[in-house]
């Protein structure tokens, strides 16, 4: 009875004592049960509502696709939307879970509603009414809506572990976290893309503005579309007439027009009015006319350009059509996607990723993130097991953060990862206009409208790259390379012995025990060789790079890494790397970066733990089984203490 009473709809029986109503709902129940009949919700008609199920706990990896890796469903405990939605929702992929985090800032809520039988659906559907991007429940019953993906650090999935007050069987978010949805895109495509202020001050803001929908979102070719221009606002003149609003499209990201030899330019002059702009476009029969700061620039294409609402900050660039714009919309062109290598280099920490980084991070007008795993934080609560809490990190950064970054969604991105990390020390490459975008607009609000800036750069950027340490659970990175099969996955490796000294020169705790983290480290290498060296061995888009070879001749490691990838070295690379290791003595400059493996003489640090370490526990370590299976691995590398000329 309890059974029956809990899955169907006993719930309408007002009392066991209305018994014959309650037993024909048992014979109901009974028939839909035996009949495979989906009667939850009773045979009366309903209103569509946004169908929540469980995710399965485990699912073979051959099984998975690219939409698993962009939240569509995530293999946790979480519950995601996976079924159909109404019209209302009728976008691909959408809703979609997003995170388990921290509490946001309040200044990101555009609306908020407590319901006392919450469900994720209701949540959904108010966020969705106040046109919001993104819905987030937090403990039960509240409901958020944002146009960020929140602001704090991400958490575990399970500690979104509230049931919802209107469905025991679904959670919405944490007693201490939010748990976000997208459930809404404004990427011009499925979505209207931000509004775009007409202007160069922020009085100018609302005044007049547009946004557009109806172009194709695939940045990976070129597109031309006619879009839905959508307007609002007053009338602007300039200089008297004509009207500047019959010609404004919007306002667009504009650093591909400070490519060299760009080809899209077909003229460029200096001007001091957009009405002169617009004129001297026309004169040569171009389709837009493109006010960049003091410059007008003549082009058939947009480019690579991004919807974006700062050129009120003076960031970004004013684009007008040189024809009247028709009621019914306006031709847009873009180009495809400029970058010809993504490349993900992964290593446990200390283990020479930075130094195997200088290969990409120093290409010619390259995007690079140095450590985008800093968004996790420290500490998880109720987490004291470190490879239970690297585990869980992995999977949600190889699930939910690389792929954004590598894909060019930059917007999705968790608003900590957008006011933090690109602007970490001078490790990163490519954020220059981002982050003085950023200062200029200010708060989370800023950071999130100076996004699109970094999607303009992944897409013009020749290389894209990231690199991180603490995210390399084996079978997390073999699940990752083996589905964005367009992404390199390069592995630097490094003796145990020189990590684990390396580790505790900077960190207390890697002096102590230094036995049980030497076998650890064994464990941990052995466990990637295995996929990098077994499992991957002929994946093409996999890759190793050993510390000790970078180390003895960095010039030869790098050509071999780039002719694996196909790709060619280019002098610039090939300069920056000399310059950082000398051959054999770094620039002093190098010296104030203390984690830098580059900041002494690269050769001297491959053999320097001998010095450093207790040698009667390396001789113990080397003993014990995860060593020795390394060292068979790699006699040619590494070998015991004991076998090593002192």
């Amino acid at each position: 009875m309890a059974k029956f009473r809990k899955l169907l709809f006993l719930r309408h029986c007002k009392s066991y004592h209305q018994l014959i109503n309650c037993l024909l709902l048992l014979i109901i129940a009974f028939f839909c049960y035996r009949m495979s009949i989906n009667c939850q919700h009773g045979l009366l008609p309903t209103k569509p509502q946004v169908v929540i199920t469980s995710v399965a706990k485990t699912r073979p990896a051959q099984q998975l696709s690219k939409d698993h890796i962009l939240g569509t469903q995530l293999k946790s405990n979480l519950s995601v939307v996976t079924e159909s939605t109404p019209s209302s929702f009728d976008t691909l992929s959408l809703p979609r879970l997003m995170s388990c985090q921290k509490p946001a800032l309040k200044s990101i809520i555009v609306a908020e509603k407590t319901i006392p039988l919450m469900t994720v659906a209701k949540c959904i559907k108010f966020c969705w009414s106040e046109t919001a991007l993104y819905a987030a429940l937090f403990n039960g019953s509240s409901c958020y809506c944002t146009n960020v993906h929140g602001s704090g650090n991400l958490d575990k999935d399970s500690n979104c572990n509230v049931a919802c007050r209107g469905d025991l069987a679904l959670r919405c978010g944490g007693s201490d976290q939010w748990m976000f949805y997208k459930i809404a895109e404004a990427d011009g495509e499925r979505g209207w893309t931000t509004w775009m202020s007409y202007g160069r001050t922020e009085k100018d803001m609302n005044v007049y503005r547009t946004r557009y929908r109806g172009c194709p979102g695939d940045k990976r070719s070129r597109r031309s579309c006619l879009v839905h221009l959508h307007k609002s606002g007053s009338a602007v003149k300039t200089n008297g007439s004509p009207l500047i609003i019959d010609h404004f499209i919007g306002c667009f990201t504009n650093q591909a027009w400070d490519l060299p030899d760009n080809r899209l330019i077909l003229a460029k002059y200096s001007v001091n009015t957009t009405q002169d702009c617009i004129t001297s476009c026309q004169t040569i029969g171009s389709l837009y006319s493109i006010l960049n700061v003091k410059n007008c620039i003549c082009s058939n294409s947009l480019g690579w350009s991004r919807p974006i609402d700062t050129c009120v900050y003076g960031y970004g660039a004013l684009v007008f059509s040189t024809s009247v714009l028709k009621s019914d919309g306006v031709t847009l062109k873009f180009e495809e996607r400029l970058t010809q290598r993504q490349v993900a280099v992964v290593a446990h920490y200390r283990g020479g990723s930075t130094f195997a980084s200088l290969m990409f991070s120093n290409y010619p007008n390259s995007l690079y993130v140095f450590e985008p795993a800093s968004v996790f934080g420290a500490v998880w609560v109720g987490v004291n097991n470190s490879l239970a809490r690297e585990t869980e990190r992995s999977r949600i950064f190889l699930e939910r953060i690389y792929p954004l970054w590598f894909k060019c969604h930059a917007q999705d991105l968790p608003g900590i990862w957008l006011t933090k990390y690109p602007g970490w020390g001078n490790h990163n490459s490519g954020f220059s206009v981002f982050n003085s975008c950023k200062k200029a607009v200010g708060s989370l609000t800023g950071a999130y409208k100076c996004s699109a800036f970094i999607e303009e750069k992944c897409l013009i950027s020749p290389v894209v790259a990231a690199k991180t340490t603490r995210m390399v659970h084996s079978q997390n990175v073999k699940r990752f390379a083996q589905i964005e099969t367009d992404i390199h996955v390069l592995h630097a490796f490094r003796d145990p012995r020189a990590q684990l000294s390396s580790r505790a020169q900077l960190e207390l705790v890697y002096r102590k025990n230094q036995l049980s983290h030497l076998t650890t480290s064994c464990w941990e290498l052995n466990e990637l060789s295995t996929v990098f060296n077994d499992d991957l061995k002929d994946a093409p888009n996999t890759h190793v790079v050993h510390y000790e070879d970078l180390a003895r001749d960095v010039i030869s490691s790098a050509k071999q890494i780039y002719r694996e990838m196909n790709f060619t070295l280019p002098g610039e690379v090939i300069r920056t790397l000399q310059e950082s290791t000398g051959k054999g003595k770094v620039k002093k400059a190098e010296k104030k970066y203390a984690y830098g493996t580059i900041k002494n003489d690269p050769t001297s640090l491959i053999d320097s733990w001998k010095k450093k370490l207790n040698h009667s526990m390396v001789n113990i370590a080397d003993n014990s089984t995860e060593c020795r299976k390394l060292f068979a691995k790699y006699p040619d590398k590494f070998k015991p203490l004991r076998d090593m000329s002192s």
